[in-house]
């Protein structure tokens, strides 16, 4: 329940401010979302190395996490094409939908992750830890898609 509700006052807070600057809250949020990815790393290294956790496991969730993370950096790079001088994004119809095809990538192999028989048999304090994780990279994915939403659209050429 925590988690949830850290995960909203992420969403709240960041949707409060993405009026005033979709860039820079952009690049912040695609940096939580590396941050997230670089946290599990760590905790799935502790457990392995500890053998609290299969490496079978580790592997999993190690795959998934890279993924999501290869998947952050087209994110960014692709935004990156939109980046107006100013700073400011400002997307064409494409765009918006590469995009989002690309959150929309990270959310389905985060599910992935969180439905994984794997992590469904851990522990019960490790499945915990995995879950906070999944949920929080979930809830960032999802506010990086409704601020890409909320970026002003502009015409091809422009």
């Amino acid at each position: 329940m925590r988690n949830i509700i850290l995960g909203l006052v992420v969403l709240i807070g960041l949707s409060g401010t993405a009026c005033n600057d979709k860039g820079k809250q952009f690049a912040a949020t695609t940096d939580r979302v590396a941050g997230y990815v670089g946290t599990g790393l760590i905790l799935v290294d502790q457990y392995t190395s500890t053998g609290q956790m299969s490496n079978e496991t580790g592997v999993a969730i190690v795959t998934v996490l890279r993924q999501v993370n290869t998947l952050n950096g087209q994110l960014v790079t692709e935004a990156k094409t939109y980046v107006q001088p100013d700073g400011s994004l400002a997307l064409t119809g494409d765009g918006q939908a590469k995009l989002l095809n690309i959150l929309a990538s990270s959310t389905s192999i985060i599910n992935t992750l969180t439905n994984d028989p794997r992590v469904l048999a851990l522990p019960e304090s490790q499945k915990t830890q995995i879950n906070a994780l999944t949920a929080n990279l979930g809830a960032t994915i999802a506010t990086l898609g409704e601020l890409v939403k909320t970026v002003k659209l502009v015409k091809e050429g422009k």
